[in-house]
């Protein structure tokens, strides 16, 4: 409770901020523009109006006795004219330098660019004004997720003594095979909860053998999935240590291969999924290979929410992008699709 009203008073004290710095930066481009912008006669403004058309020494001789009486001294040239520099000395000391003429051409770069410095800042602070609300529910779900994971723990905790107690009384061959596959299915329920207690936690790295991995995601998509009937699997994973997380590695190769899984079993030909790996230059490069009908959208395929399936919730290749490359440094992409099938590529560093 107390990171939320953190967050919040670093929301108030952001948009705080940049409402005064601009508030400030404004109102010193308003004062400026006041300061070089001067109010003349109708009599004289029409005078320069028509000086700066015409360009010629009419206009001064038709106002002569009006120059005389408002201005000290009005120097200018046929070099000035053409060079558009005009410098007037008012009568009360002070210059005026008008509006075409060079110098003022200069210094009014400096209200434009205070104006656009002001838009600039007005842009920041909308960006660091979402990022702070995207952080803030970023943590809710993770705070979610970690309660969720907790919940989890007691009810399993339970169920998994009620199992042994029934070891205990004696099985047969017939409750021996309920006995296993519900223990089995349980400790698959206690890496789930494990997988999200993770989440938002930096996660504790170990060498872990890739071979090992992605075999038994494989090994437990055929056992547990009757989709994965009827799809041929071709693993060609060499033992390869790799520097990473396992929990969460092998969270993230299930949802690829899952994927591909849920795309092939509604087929009519025979599915077939292969995993290739590559090492060169420090990095080991996994293709994961399947002959579906390719994706619809494949720059979609990572956003939250976006699925093709009716109770898909859009998340696998999501938290899988996360792991790879925000938690292990690495790299998740489309490599190609078509009709023929999808190839997708993760590349990882060795350590």
């Amino acid at each position: 409770m107390w990171n939320m009203n953190y967050d919040r008073r670093s929301r108030k004290i952001v948009k705080v901020l940049f409402l005064t710095l601009s508030i400030v930066i404004l109102s010193l481009s308003l004062f400026y523009f006041y300061l070089n912008t001067v109010s003349f006669s109708n009599n004289y403004k029409t005078c320069f109006k028509r000086f700066l058309k015409t360009q010629t020494e009419d206009c001064l001789s038709d106002q002569e006795e009006f120059l005389k009486n408002s201005v000290d001294s009005f120097h200018f040239s046929k070099d000035s004219i053409s060079s558009g520099y005009i410098s007037v000395k008012l009568s009360d000391g002070n210059y005026f330098h008008y509006i075409e003429s060079s110098r003022f051409n200069k210094f009014s770069f400096i209200t434009i660019f205070l104006i656009i410095l002001v838009l600039f800042l007005v842009g920041i602070h909308f960006v660091i004004v979402r990022l702070l609300n995207s952080n803030e529910r970023s943590k809710v779900l993770v705070a979610m997720s970690r309660e969720a994971a907790h919940q989890m723990g007691t009810p399993l905790s339970s169920i998994m003594g009620w199992l042994e107690l029934l070891r205990e009384f004696g099985l047969n061959s017939d409750t021996k095979m309920v006995y296993d596959g519900l223990r089995e299915d349980l400790r698959r329920l206690d890496i789930v909860a494990n997988r999200f207690s993770k989440i938002g936690v930096i996660p504790n790295f170990e060498y872990c053998d890739l071979k090992i991995i992605i075999e038994s995601v494989v090994k437990y998509l055929k056992e547990r999935s009757s989709k994965s009937s009827g799809i041929v699997f071709n693993i060609g994973v060499p033992s390869i240590n790799l520097f990473g997380n396992f929990t969460l590695l092998s969270w993230a190769f299930e949802n690829i291969l899952k994927n591909s899984v849920q795309e092939l079993s509604s087929k009519n030909y025979e599915g077939k999924i292969s995993v290739r790996v590559t090492q060169k230059n420090g990095f080991i490069t996994i293709d994961f290979i399947d002959n579906g009908s390719g994706l619809t959208d494949k720059k979609r395929v990572f956003e939250s929410g976006y699925t093709t399936k009716k109770r898909g919730w859009g998340l696998g290749l999501v938290l899988a992008k996360r792991v790879f490359e925000e938690i292990h440094k690495g790299k998740i992409f489309v490599k190609e699709t078509s009709s023929s099938g999808t190839t997708i590529r993760v590349v990882l560093p060795e350590s």
